[in-house]
């Protein structure tokens, strides 16, 4: 049974600063989407999550909120819902095959290295200066997300690829797949290396 505290919350849209008469705006597909206050723009960069802390859910991004003073967080979130600026996702769920197939994964930063000091890890950056450092699953998910016109034909692929390697026994399904970029796609988000954008159309 799903829960409040197993459904994931994840932002949508890449920030593009001031948006006409709106202080800040996000892009989300091919339209722009004004932000009008400061409790709203905060709401939605918390949704991002923080690095190292998932799941990342509605009662911990109310629990941030409410340590950034943020007013009204409860309310604030549900209309940027309302607006398509956050989304809820429970894992496991035919719900989350729709999410997925809507949206893509679009990455953000440069890979710079490996991180000689911590094994399994990557380093994204900018200019060659480490901003970011994932793991060797978020750090694959970052790198290929961009050929898939969505999450789910990304899970697809996967799963595909993964029936087709002879040393695994159990392959995983497409929606055990999912349920991994999930997580890789909050690990990401959190550590500014993506954004969610619109399912790209169907060529």
């Amino acid at each position: 049974m799903t829960t409040n505290d197993d459904t994931l919350v994840l932002p949508v849209g890449h920030f593009i600063g001031r948006l006409g008469r709106a202080p800040y705006g996000v892009r989300v597909g091919r339209r722009g989407v004004g932000i009008d206050s400061d409790t709203e723009f905060q709401v939605w960069r918390l949704a991002y999550g923080a690095p190292g802390r998932r799941p990342w859910t509605r009662s911990a991004l109310l629990a941030a909120a409410s340590a950034a003073k943020q007013p009204d967080a409860e309310a604030t979130l549900d209309k940027l819902r309302s607006t398509g600026l956050i989304t809820e996702v429970a894992p496991g769920t035919p719900a989350a095959i729709e999410f997925a197939a809507a949206y893509r994964l679009v990455p953000l930063l440069s890979g710079v290295a490996e991180a000689a000091d911590v094994p399994d890890r990557h380093h994204l950056g900018v200019n060659g200066r480490p901003y970011a450092t994932v793991d060797s699953w978020a750090y694959a998910v970052w790198c290929w997300a961009p050929l898939s016109d969505n999450l789910w034909r990304l899970a697809q692929e996967s799963a595909a690829l993964d029936a087709e390697d002879p040393t695994e026994e159990s392959p995983a399904t497409e929606e055990d797949v999912l349920d991994d970029l999930l997580d890789a796609a909050q690990a990401l988000l959190a550590s500014g290396a993506a954004y969610l954008d619109e399912s790209r159309p169907t060529r």
